[in-house]
C-alpha cells in the first residue's frame, strides 16, 4: 500500500495533474474491501488530503441508485439517478466531491448531505426553481464547511439569489468556484457576481456558457483576486479582440496562473472571434508568465502564436499542452517540436491539418522522445499516438 501512496505523492510533487493522479488512487480505493480499507485508512486518508476537494470523487454507483435507460442511441444505454444509497459503499469516506441531479427535488440531497462530509457539490446543468430551493442547499453550514461550489443556471439578475451570496465573508475561504450558464443580457448583473470574488481566497475559477460582456471582463481585472488565481477556465464564453485587450491591459494581472483553459463561444451570435494577432499579444501578457497547463479550443493560435509561446516564460514551465482546431498547420507544428520545452510531458493536438511528411518528422524530434504522451490527430490522414506508462 505504501508504494501506491508514495507513488501518488511523487506524481503530485512532479507536477502531474491532480485529477489524473486521483483517478489512480480512486480505482484502488474502489477495489478494496471494508476490512482492507479499515486497515489502510490512516495511510489512505493522509494521501487523499494532498488532493483538492473538487477532484476527490468516486464513481456514482458507490453512493447512488441508478437506473439504466435504453435511449435508442448507437452509443449504448444511459443512466438515470433515482436516489442515494442509504449507506454508501466504504470507499465513499474518501470523497469530498459528489454530483447530484435536481430532477427529484432537493430533499434526497439534503437528507444525504446531512449525514456525509461533502465539501464540494458538483451541480452541473441544474436549474434552481426558486430562491427557497437554493437557500436549502447553500446554508450557513455549507458556506462554513465547504471548500467551493459549482453553480449553474442562476439568473444573474435575480436579487433573491444574489442575496444568499452577497456577504462573501461567509465563503471567503473557498478555494474553487465555477459558474455555468450565469446569464443576463444586462452585463452589470453578471458583474456583481464577479465582484464578489474580490473578498474571497478563490484560486481556481471557471466560467462556462456565461454571458459576461466587456463589463464582466473589466470586473475580472479590476480586483486583485485575479492576481491570486492559479487556474482560470473560460469555456464557451465569448472572448473577442476587445475582450482580450481588456484582460491584457487590466489593472491587475494573473502572474501566478498555472492553468488556462479557453474554448471559443458557440453563442457569439455571429460576432467575430479573437484573431491570431490578438492571441499573439495575449501570449506575450502576464497570463503566460508561468503556465504549466494550456488548453485551447477553436481560438486561432497559428504559427505566429506558437512562435510567441516559444518566446514566452511559459516555454520553461509548460507541462501539458492541448490544442484543438488552433490552426497550427505544418509551420506551427514544426515550431512546437523544433524547440526545447524542458518540463513538457503531454501534447495533445487535434482537428488541424498536417502533412504526412511533417508527422513523420515529428516522430524523430527530441521533444517527441521526451514526452511520455503525444497525440496528434489531424482532420484526415495519418495520426500520431504515443503513451508510455
Amino acid at each position: 500500500m505504501s508504494s501506491l501512496t508514495d507513488a501518488c505523492r511523487a506524481r503530485l510533487q512532479a507536477g502531474e495533474k491532480p485529477d489524473k493522479v486521483w483517478d489512480t488512487l480512486r480505482r484502488h480505493l474502489e477495489s478494496l474491501t471494508l476490512s482492507e480499507l479499515s486497515a489502510q485508512a490512516a495511510q489512505l486518508e493522509a494521501c487523499a488530503d494532498h488532493f483538492p476537494d473538487e477532484v476527490r470523487w468516486v464513481s456514482s454507483e458507490n453512493y447512488c441508485v441508478m437506473t439504466e435507460i435504453d435511449s435508442g442511441s448507437r452509443e449504448g444505454s444511459e443512466w438515470k439517478f433515482e436516489n442515494f444509497l442509504s449507506e454508501p459503499k466504504p470507499c465513499f469516506r474518501f470523497a469530498r466531491h459528489a454530483a447530484y441531479n435536481f430532477d427529484n427535488g432537493v430533499r434526497p440531497l439534503l437528507d444525504f448531505a446531512g449525514r456525509r462530509q461533502i465539501r464540494h457539490w458538483q451541480f452541473d446543468n441544474l436549474r434552481y426553481r426558486s430562491a427557497a430551493e437554493l437557500a436549502e442547499v447553500f446554508t450557513p453550514e455549507y458556506f462554513r464547511e465547504s471548500s467551493g461550489a459549482a453553480l449553474s443556471w442562476l439568473d444573474a439578475g435575480n436579487d433573491a439569489y444574489f442575496s444568499l451570496f452577497k456577504d462573501a465573508r461567509q465563503w471567503q475561504h473557498w478555494q474553487a468556484l465555477s459558474f455555468s450558464w450565469l446569464r443576463d443580457e444586462k452585463f452589470s448583473a453578471v458583474k456583481r457576481w464577479i465582484d464578489l470574488l474580490a473578498e474571497t481566497s478563490v484560486r481556481r475559477f471557471s466560467m462556462q456558457s456565461c454571458t459576461i460582456g466587456e463589463t464582466g471582463y473589466r470586473a475580472l481585472v479590476e480586483h486583485d483576486f485575479i492576481a491570486r488565481l492559479e487556474e482560470l477556465e473560460l469555456l464557451n464564453v465569448y472572448l473577442g479582440n476587445a475582450e482580450c485587450r481588456i484582460l491584457i491591459n487590466g489593472k491587475y494581472q494573473p502572474r501566478r496562473l498555472k492553468r488556462l483553459n479557453l474554448e471559443d463561444c458557440i453563442l457569439s451570435s455571429g460576432k467575430p472571434e479573437m484573431d491570431g494577432a490578438t492571441f499573439v499579444d495575449f501570449i506575450q501578457s502576464a497570463f503566460f508568465s508561468c503556465l504549466e497547463d494550456l488548453e485551447n479550443r477553436y481560438h486561432v493560435i497559428g504559427p505566429e502564436g506558437m512562435a510567441a509561446l516559444v518566446r514566452s516564460p511559459s516555454r520553461l514551465t509548460m507541462r501539458y499542452l492541448s490544442l484543438h482546431n488552433s490552426r497550427l498547420g505544418d509551420a506551427g507544428l514544426k515550431v512546437l517540436f523544433d524547440n526545447a520545452w524542458p518540463a513538457l510531458r503531454e501534447i495533445y493536438i487535434s482537428y488541424d491539418t498536417f502533412s504526412a511528411a511533417t508527422l513523420n518528422w515529428v516522430k524523430q524530434t527530441p521533444l517527441f522522445g521526451q514526452c511520455p504522451e503525444v497525440a496528434v490527430f489531424p482532420m484526415d490522414g495519418e495520426h500520431i499516438y504515443k503513451t508510455v506508462k
